[in-house]
């Protein structure tokens, strides 16, 4: 049989009857395999001829019902209501169908695939709920990394600014970042005006983003931005929900500014974010923001870009000698805070603590404290990976002890405290950032 076939496309492509065909064949499982390798053989558009209709896969299509009549003739039974038939891939060796002939029965061989490569993995695909970005797995989804291929993943990472004066380098990059992100805000209300679909909408806003972190024109990058829109697909959904119109209203000046403060509060003196660094800024962007469709739009395309994408957006523009003193920055130092109660510490420094829940008691728990009842943090904002602001259940008021729960008190409201508890139904993770004593209200 020659590896590539040229069956006919008969006249009439697609009869309005089908009849049915018996015959007989050596009692063999090798000659089993053998019949329906030579059905499949049919069951591939590439078998066929050409034609301007394109009726190869058609055709292709007709014979895979044929194909599936065959499978359920191609037992020692062939008639009866008690015919019992089942095929699967080996677990073990993709390369292999298997069947089984009575129920709960031996799996036996049943055909091998002649061009297959058994050590081929099965590759899952996800957006992390947390960070946004592109990620596979190659074992079941116990273990996730980032997706080699994503758009994000081969992007260049662009040099950071040279300082020239600490504060001035981080103003600058802040304010530079703050002027793409408002044009990532003008290329989503356009597209928001033109796009039919959800799929527009993400594709188009996800190039908007592109052409703004990889510095090329927006033609080049439809690939990509098809490639990156699923990591945005809820957020534009919701978006394309409210319109236009509800977006823009969204974006006056006020939510504009929360966009410098972020980035100038967390961003690193030369102008770059370490990762940690990243993590602070979505936390607090997140919780300075007013939440809203026309922001979780914005929000999710920032995430979908990364660490990266944001460093790029922050490496380049106008900014010269920029003002950020109306931004406050006063945090709270949360580099001698540790776990309290339940929780493991995955992620910590100055800025902020990110803190896994563990079970226990029926719930989820986490909890973190300052051995130092006196030194405390006030307006405390704990932020789950999707962006959604948690209420701690307790914390402990400042000055008093926390070696316990005994001094816990309840309805977290901005106070000054040295310890926080955190509970819920199902598994999370959380970003804590807080404000020093002097800034507090």
């Amino acid at each position: 049989m020659p590896d590539v076939q040229e069956f006919p496309i008969p006249s009439e492509v697609v009869p309005e009857n089908r009849v049915c065909v018996q015959f007989t064949i050596p009692d063999n499982s090798t000659y089993r395999q053998i019949v329906l390798g030579w059905m499949n053989q049919l069951c591939y558009q590439y078998n066929w001829q050409r034609d301007e209709g394109k009726n190869a896969v058609t055709c292709a299509n007709l014979f895979k019902q044929s194909r599936a009549e065959m499978i359920a003739s191609l037992t020692e039974v062939c008639t009866g209501d008690d015919m019992y038939f089942r095929m699967r891939i080996n677990p073990e060796d993709n390369c292999t169908s298997e069947a089984q002939y009575v129920p709960g029965g031996e799996w036996v061989p049943f055909m091998s695939q002649c061009c297959c490569d058994s050590s081929t993995q099965v590759i899952e695909h996800r957006v992390n709920p947390a960070t946004g970005q592109l990620e596979i797995s190659t074992d079941g989804g116990v273990t996730w990394t980032l997706d080699p291929e994503s758009p994000i993943t081969v992007l260049e990472q662009w040099p950071a600014p040279v300082p020239s004066g600490v504060s001035g380098t981080k103003c600058d990059a802040a304010t530079n970042g703050k002027q793409h992100i408002e044009d990532l805000i003008a290329g989503s209300s356009e597209w928001l005006e033109t796009a039919g679909t959800i799929l527009e909408l993400a594709v188009g806003v996800c190039t908007a983003l592109l052409a703004l972190i990889a510095a090329a024109s927006a033609g080049t990058l439809a690939p990509a931005a098809a490639a990156l829109a699923t990591a945005i697909w809820a957020a534009a959904a919701a978006a394309l929900e409210i319109g236009k119109t509800a977006f823009d209203a969204y974006w006056t000046s006020a939510e504009r500014d929360k966009i410098t403060c972020a980035l100038f509060c967390t961003i690193g003196d030369d102008g770059a974010f370490t990762e940690a660094q990243y993590s602070a800024f979505l936390a607090k962007w997140s919780a300075d923001s007013t939440p809203s469709p026309a922001f979780n739009l914005v929000f999710s395309t920032l995430k979908a870009g990364g660490r990266k994408g944001l460093n790029n957006l922050c490496s380049y523009g106008s900014a010269a000698e920029a003002d950020c003193s109306d931004c406050n920055c006063g945090t709270c130092d949360f580099s001698t805070w540790e776990q309290w109660v339940n929780g493991i510490i995955i992620e910590q420094d100055e800025t902020h603590i990110v803190i896994q829940a563990v079970f226990g008691g029926g719930q989820w728990n986490a909890g973190i404290r300052n051995a130092n009842i006196d030194s405390c943090c006030c307006n405390v904002q704990i932020v789950a990976g999707e962006g959604e602001l948690i209420n701690a259940i307790g914390y402990v008021p400042c000055g008093l002890t926390n070696d316990d729960q005994s001094n816990m008190s309840f309805d977290y409201t901005g106070q000054l405290a040295n310890a926080f508890a955190l509970a819920a139904t199902a598994a999370f993770t959380v970003t804590i950032t807080g404000n020093s004593e002097g800034d507090c209200i």
